[in-house]
């Protein structure tokens, strides 16, 4: 009896459960019935396609891995080529902020703006004598540096192909890397062993012009996966200063509304600015001379805006 039962009561909640979630089939029927589960993913919030957003915003924690060698020249002359990790003591790896906006102004046409500050200093004993303009560090002082570099850049993208899912196009970047140069001498060794404050110290500055020129693309693989890539570089020699860059990078974006998203990227950037001594005839002039050879990869993680 317990069979029969159990069926009857079967028959007589299907009817009902059926109107709860649709139209009712006569029993004879043998239409396919499919039932379409609710989606809780992102991308069933997602309304707008952010590869053509207006505004887009972000803030990042951007581990950067760093290499600069300076040289900073007399007025006539070369100074002493110096590696800031290896022969000051400075950090390769430090944690920065990294701020970037994006602005849209039509269709095809983007503009963004991105900085990143980094400042870092240290000590080391000089094995060798060294000098910095007109400054002479000899071997066994301890000297202390300090070299901080603010990255400035703004990026020009025209898209000559635009697409629901898809962009590709030219790149145009300009953009400085602003350098301070500190070096202190706070004690040397003399002979004997006894150990004696020694007087010296150079301070400079340089801004290093940047400009590139490459090719960027982006694809949108769902309505919550966006991802990116640019690729630039350059070779220009505008009076006494010469500049060689290279810039490329990547990043994979997830939205979580329309409006917030989470972003994880990379980005590789050789810089390499050579600065002679400027005359009268110079067309641009500097107070520092010499070369800055500056290498910065970043791997970071970050939140994005989009209004």
């Amino acid at each position: 009896m317990r069979f029969p039962v159990l069926l009857a009561l079967s028959l007589a909640i299907a009817p009902t459960t059926l109107r709860a979630q649709g139209p009712t089939l006569p029993l004879g029927d043998t239409t396919t019935v499919g039932v379409r589960m609710p989606d809780y993913g992102a991308a069933a919030q997602l309304t707008r396609n952010h590869l053509h957003d207006k505004w887009q915003f972000n803030v990042s924690a951007a581990a950067l891995i760093l290499s600069t060698t300076v040289r900073v020249d007399p007025d006539s002359g070369e100074g002493t080529e110096l590696n800031s990790e290896d022969d000051l003591g400075l950090a390769d790896v430090v944690l920065r902020p990294r701020l970037a906006a994006r602005w849209r102004p039509g269709a095809r046409h983007e503009l963004e703006l991105s900085w990143v500050f980094v400042k870092r200093s240290g000590e080391r004993m000089l094995e060798d004598d060294f000098e910095v303009g007109d400054t002479t560090f000899s071997a066994g002082a301890r000297i202390g540096s300090s070299i901080r570099n603010d990255q400035v850049g703004l990026v020009y993208r025209y898209a000559l192909h635009s697409s629901e899912t898809s962009q590709f196009g030219l790149g145009v970047g300009l953009g400085a890397q602003i350098f301070h140069f500190e070096f202190d001498a706070i004690a040397g060794a003399a002979s004997g062993g006894d150990t004696t404050v020694v007087e010296g110290s150079a301070k400079k500055k340089l801004i290093g012009p940047t400009g590139s020129l490459g090719v960027y693309g982006r694809w949108q693989l769902s309505p919550a996966w966006n991802i990116e890539a640019d690729l630039r570089g350059i070779y220009a020699k505008i009076s006494t200063v010469t500049v060689w860059d290279l810039e490329l990078g990547g990043n994979v974006r997830y939205w979580l509304s329309d409006t917030w998203g989470l972003e994880a990227g990379y980005g590789l950037g050789l810089y390499d600015v050579k600065v002679e001594v400027s005359n009268d005839e110079s067309l641009i002039k500097y107070d520092f001379a010499g070369k800055v050879r500056y290498s910065s990869q970043n791997l970071r993680f970050g939140v994005n805006i989009a209004l």
